[in-house]
């Protein structure tokens, strides 16, 4: 099964695990929320697309589907 996950990040501070989605749309609008209750807590914004099971892979541009 994949998944979306979705990550805040501060230059310099590393990333934040925001929440995992069962479809990009669904990640998409999460961040559309984020952003606007939020606000500027966060310098931007990652989805990356992962399967649940998968073994670990540290590569992590991989994985990156939009840098928003």
């Amino acid at each position: 099964m994949e998944v979306f996950v979705v990550l805040g990040f501060v230059s310099y501070e590393g990333s934040t695990l925001l929440g995992v989605y069962h479809t990009l749309e669904d990640a998409r609008a999460a961040v559309a929320v984020y952003r606007s209750e939020i606000g500027d807590d966060y310098d931007g914004y990652s989805i990356q697309r992962r399967v649940l099971g998968a073994r670990a892979d540290w590569d992590e541009d991989r994985y990156e589907v939009e840098l928003l």
